[in-house]
Formats: C-alpha cells, structure tokens, sequence
C-alpha cells in the first residue's frame, strides 16, 4: 500500500519543525512567553516586523505570478495592525535594525524575481505565527498592561485566526502542487524561518 501524498501545507508543517522549535527556544520567545521579556526587545521586534510585512505585502499584492493571486488575499495584511502598535509607543519602522531585517528585505525582493512562488514560504511562516500569536496576546497585553492598543499585531485576527489559517491552507495546498513548486515554497520557508531566528538573536534584550 503506496503512502498517501502530503499537502503542502502539511510538508510544510513537516519540514520545518526543527526549525520552529528552534525559534521558541530563542532568548526572546523563552521571554516572551514566560512574560519577563522588557518592552524595548517588544517594540524592536514591531519596529523590525513593519518594513518586512510591507514588503512581503506589497510584493505579492503586485505580483503577476498565478500561484501568488491564487492565495494572496488583502485581509491578509498586517502592516496597519503593526503601525498602530508602534503609534501608540511613539515609534517608526526600522529597516535597517536588527542586521537581519535588511537582509530579509533584500531576500523578498530578490525571491520575488527568481521565483515568485517562493513569496509564499514566507507567507507559510508568518500567518503560523499569527496563529501561534493567539496563545502570546493575553500574556503581552497583561504583561505590559495594554488593551488592544500596543498589542494589535498579536491580536490580529482576533476570534477569526483559526478561520483565517484554515482558509489560508487550503488557497495554498490548491494552488501549489507541483513537485518542483512545492520544493521551492519549501526552500523558501526554510529559509525565512532561519532568517527571523537571526533576527530574534539580534534583538537587543
């Protein structure tokens, strides 16, 4: 009896694991999660996440590529819930700190070149994390005594996350079948995720 055929979605999940244990068990998730993280190495992680959501955002908004149109939807942007926060704190996106955070960005732009479809590893990466985030927004606005405002990012689907994410692999597991393509948005996810566990390293704490 021949194996059944994995989505991509679930590969994805398979193929990074070793990595996403590897982000938790960072400096800052450890605190983040144990809620003694100090709000610098918060806001700086804001600060960095804007420029990469927006061009992430911005990329697959333009692109022309069928398998980006085919999951890419607008009320998957989180650029304005990440530019409320940093309103709030009186802060601006950072793109050029941690050193990681150029780097990602000069990674999207040249992703978006070489292989568009590539665009949604990252995707893949942070929509788990906003999933994941539904666990972390009660103990950041309790640990740094928000409501919303602050901590809008981590919050932000609200009760809809799980309905997003659903929706969200099921665009991706239809629209990325191919065994070369699948490879690829793999690669890509692998190394975003490398990428932020860089960036995680460098946050100031």
């Amino acid at each position: 009896m021949s194996n059944p055929i994995l989505s991509l979605s679930a590969q994805l999940r398979q193929e990074t694991w070793s990595q996403h244990q590897s982000l938790e068990a960072t400096e800052f998730s450890r605190r983040l999660l144990a809620q003694t993280l100090p709000i610098h190495a918060y806001t700086a992680q804001l600060q960095a996440y804007a420029p990469i959501h927006a061009h992430l955002e911005a990329l697959c908004a333009a692109s022309e590529h069928p398998m980006v149109q085919a999951v890419w939807r607008d009320n998957l942007r989180k650029t304005l819930f990440i530019q409320e926060d940093l309103d709030f704190f009186g802060l601006s996106p950072r793109p050029d700190f941690p050193p990681a955070t150029p780097r990602i960005l000069d990674w999207l732009q040249k992703t978006s070149q070489a292989y568009p479809e590539g665009l949604l590893g990252a995707l893949y990466v942070l929509e788990g994390a906003t999933l994941g985030a539904r666990i972390l927004h009660p103990k950041v606005c309790a640990m740094y005594g928000l409501t919303q405002a602050g901590c809008a990012y981590y919050g932000a689907y609200r009760h809809q996350t799980p309905d997003h994410w659903i929706a969200f692999k099921a665009r991706l597991d239809k629209a990325v079948v191919k065994p070369g393509e699948v490879t690829q948005v793999i690669g890509a996810a692998r190394d975003f995720f490398t990428y932020i566990g860089e960036l995680f390293a460098h946050v100031p704490i």
